[in-house]
């Protein structure tokens, strides 16, 4: 990846006025008047924060562009010169694209995170049930084994393989040592489609509220 490439911002990233937002979440975000929010459901970057002008930047890569280009627009439009534009505004972009929020056009996580599988498909020795979370990364989902068995399934999103596969078999090592005492038991492992995952036995989990509620 090179910052003289072009870069997009995914079509899921989500850039809305704070003052949209409901009164008890806005009383607790430190903001100007005209800030805006950038956030990506189901990643794992936290929402950020920026002004009206940085928002209008980065919807200029809502199609792929190179960083220069983006801003040499922008300048033109809001009558600014671009060199200073271009020093103020690039240690913010670097930021987002360091938290996965803006990416090299041609990268795989550029698409809507949403789960990759669907019910009834087959990975290894398990059948798809349902997904139980997608993030930017990594999927989770239920599954059935062949004596019925309900599994969990942790496989790695396409695109997301060279940082998260090592990972995953650095996972895979702890879980074959704690041999299922202190956490799931590790069931298999293996490749799917280019995309390593785990399999590992399901622990039905209950909401911190509703366990505590029960021990009160």
């Amino acid at each position: 990846m090179t910052v003289l490439g072009p870069f997009v911002l995914p079509s899921d990233v989500v850039v809305s006025p704070v003052a949209r937002l409901p009164p008890e979440v806005r009383g607790r975000i430190e903001h100007q008047p005209g800030d805006y929010c950038v956030t990506r459901p189901r990643s794992r970057a936290t929402t950020s924060v920026v002004d009206e002008d940085t928002a209008s930047l980065l919807e200029r890569f809502r199609e792929p562009i190179t960083i220069v280009d983006a801003v040499i627009l922008f300048s033109s439009a809001a009558g600014l010169e671009p060199r200073r534009t271009l020093e103020r505004a690039f240690p913010v972009l670097a930021g987002f694209v360091r938290e996965g929020l803006l990416l090299p056009a041609g990268s795989a996580l550029v698409e809507p995170i949403a789960s990759a599988l669907a019910p009834g498909e087959v990975v290894g020795d398990a059948e798809i049930v349902e997904a139980v979370q997608v993030l930017l990364d990594t999927e989770v989902y239920l599954t059935r084994l062949a004596d019925g068995s309900p599994a969990a399934l942790k496989i790695v999103r396409e695109g997301a393989q060279h940082d998260f596969g090592p990972l995953l078999d650095r996972e895979a090592a702890l879980l074959r040592l704690l041999g299922g005492r202190v956490s799931p038991r590790l069931l298999g492992s293996g490749d799917h489609a280019g995309r390593p995952y785990l399999l590992m036995s399901w622990i039905a989990g209950v909401d911190a509220h509703d366990a505590a509620a029960e021990a009160r």
